[in-house]
């Protein structure tokens, strides 16, 4: 298993501008450490998730999208794979289906990466459903599955109710 330390700096856009990686090992020894340069092409981004895989790779997911005067545009989910020698891959998938609200990175047992997150199709809406999105790092920038599900008509958002607090 591994631990790390994820930086980023961002321009006056808030795209991310650099990304410094450090990953150590059990022993808490530096296994590799590096700087990154990404272009998001002027995206504004949000760090959804981070993640160490078992074999040291550094995984961060994010929401991007054009922002101009509050109104936002163009989302996309990006995972970003990050791994020493400069090792850099960026997975794109554009959200033609709204906005993604919140989501979750899982590396699965077979080595693939799942994201799962809820959505909106407007920005004032409440939550329309949710989106899974899964990926193959053995195939470089595929999306292997994408599966966006509205919630019936019906569904509404509740506050949990009936706890108390603890006497």
């Amino acid at each position: 298993n591994h631990f790390s330390i994820c930086l980023t700096t961002l321009n006056e856009l808030k795209s991310i501008n650099k990304i410094y990686v450090v990953v150590y090992n059990t022993k808490m020894e530096i296994e590799w450490m590096q700087e990154f340069q990404p272009d998001f092409k002027s995206k504004q981004t949000e760090i959804s998730d981070f993640k160490v895989t078992n074999a040291g790779k550094a995984l961060l997911l994010l929401n991007t999208f054009n922002s101009v005067k509050k109104k936002q545009s163009n989302h996309e989910l990006q995972l970003v794979s990050m791994f020493k020698d400069n090792d850099f891959t960026k997975f794109t998938s554009i959200c033609d289906f709204g906005m993604i609200q919140s989501m979750k990175l899982l590396v699965l047992k077979n080595g693939k990466y799942f994201v799962g997150g809820y959505y909106t199709e407007k920005p004032t809406a409440n939550t329309t459903g949710y989106v899974t999105f899964t990926f193959d790092p053995r195939k470089e920038k595929e999306v292997l599955t994408k599966y966006v599900t509205k919630f019936n008509d019906n569904y509404k958002e509740k506050e949990a109710s009936g706890f108390t607090d603890p006497t």
